[in-house]
This record gives C-alpha cells, sequence and structure tokens, in this order.
C-alpha cells in the first residue's frame, strides 16, 4: 500500500462494494475480463449527470473478450475511458522464479463428482499464458500423455501463438526467435516431491515461526518494560 500511495493513488475500493462517489477524481480500474467486473463497471458511468468519476483508465488482468469490448464500446463510459489496456497478469509472484494462481479450488473443479474441467481448463490456461506474456516468452508447449493434459495444452498453444502473432506484427518479435519450452505435467508424475520437506532456511522459518502474509511480528518488552511490536517482511 505504501507503494501505491507513494505512486499518487489515494484510495483504493474494492469494485463489488458500495463506494463513494469521488466525481472529481479520475479513477483506475484493475479488473478481470469478465461480464460481472465489466457490468459494475460500465455501471459507475451509466448516469451522465452523476458519474462515479470524472474518467476511467481502465486495466484488464488478460484479454477482453470481444463481446465485452463491444458492449463497452456502446455504453456511455467510452466517452470516459483515457485507458484501455490487457495488463496480462494472471497470476501472483511470490519470488523472482516462484509464481501461483491463488486457485485452492482447481483440484476439487478438477477431480470432483461435479467436475468443471473444460471451464477449469481454460481459465488456467488462460492464466498461463499471461505468465509467458509478462515474461516475453512464446514457448513450445509439451505434455505428457494425458487427455486432459492434452486439452490443456492446445488452450495454451492457441493463446500463446495469438500473442505471438500480435508481436510478430508489432516488430516486438522477429520470425526466427529462438523458443523456449513449457512442460506440463499432472502431479501424479511426482507423486512423492509433495511429500518432502525441503532442506533450506526458508523452510525452516516457516515451519519455526508464525509469519502471515510474508510478515514476522516480534513482540518484545524493552528498558521501560514496555511491550514493542516489530514487523519484519521476509523476501528473498
Amino acid at each position: 500500500m505504501k507503494e501505491i500511495t507513494t505512486a499518487g493513488i489515494s484510495i483504493v475500493e474494492n469494485l463489488n462494494i458500495k463506494r463513494q462517489p469521488l466525481p472529481q477524481m479520475e479513477a483506475i480500474y484493475f479488473i478481470s475480463p469478465n461480464e460481472q467486473s465489466v457490468k459494475r463497471m460500465m455501471g459507475d458511468f451509466a448516469n451522465p449527470e452523476k458519474p462515479m468519476y470524472s474518467s476511467a483508465h481502465v486495466f484488464f488482468t488478460s484479454a477482453l473478450p470481444e463481446i465485452l469490448v463491444k458492449r463497452i464500446s456502446q455504453a456511455r463510459i467510452v466517452g470516459k475511458i483515457k485507458t484501455f489496456k490487457e495488463a496480462n497478469i494472471e497470476f501472483l509472484a511470490e519470488e523472482s522464479r516462484v509464481f501461483h494462481f491463488d486457485s485452492p479450488q482447481s483440484f476439487y473443479n478438477w477431480y470432483s463428482p461435479h467436475s468443471t474441467v473444460k471451464s477449469e481448463m481454460s481459465r488456467i490456461a488462460t492464466k498461463l499464458v499471461t505468465v509467458c506474456a509478462t515474461l516475453k516468452e512464446f514457448p513450445n508447449v509439451r505434455h505428457a500423455k494425458n487427455i486432459s493434459l492434452a486439452g490443456l495444452a492446445s488452450h495454451v498453444v492457441r493463446g500463446i501463438d495469438s500473442l505471438k502473432q500480435a508481436a510478430l506484427k508489432s516488430g516486438t518479435l522477429k520470425e526466427d526467435s529462438e523458443r523456449s519450452t513449457l512442460l506440463i505435467l499432472d502431479r501424479s508424475y511426482d507423486l512423492l516431491a509433495p511429500l518432502l520437506h525441503e532442506f533450506t532456511y526458508q523452510a525452516m522459518v516457516y515451519d519455526l515461526i508464525p509469519i502471515k502474509n510474508n510478515i514476522y511480528t516480534h513482540t518484545y518488552v524493552d528498558h521501560n518494560d514496555k511491550e514493542v511490536k516489530m514487523e519484519y517482511i521476509l523476501n528473498e
């Protein structure tokens, strides 16, 4: 939050809750490219006499479907939009070499009796493609012999090909550029890994010390017999 306020952001609010109108201020929307988020954003400018904000800078976490692009172009908000971009960051970067999708429901969606494999496959593929876009990588995709993985890989390939064509067209990628390889495996190909304990200082710290959101709070009593709390951010 400190970095955000230093950049000149006055307030951060959740799009899904009731907000106080600030018609004298410009708004930055950082939202998912889905119908619910787009509908709420357009609703902020539905009344031309009393808009929530003076204008909008819109950033989507991944590619926006054409049907929603068309819907926005026909809404009142279109005249208020100053920035309209796809940021391609549908993931959380925990460390320089570690990222995840913050998706604890994926296991259930994939393997439960009420499985929604197709929609889950598309969702995960979209997230993987945004990782590639952020890294400016257009990898060759390989996968183990598995029907589900083959389906996931095909979704990823389509997304990467779309990114690649856009990069070639814009001149940011050359046709003969070297490509990396994205290998997609199921957890069943390495059953032992989740059961192993990492022999690292980082693993020990998270085992022995109460840490929340990568922050360790140390409490001690100073020379004046007053309790003092110190917060330490744990990173690489």
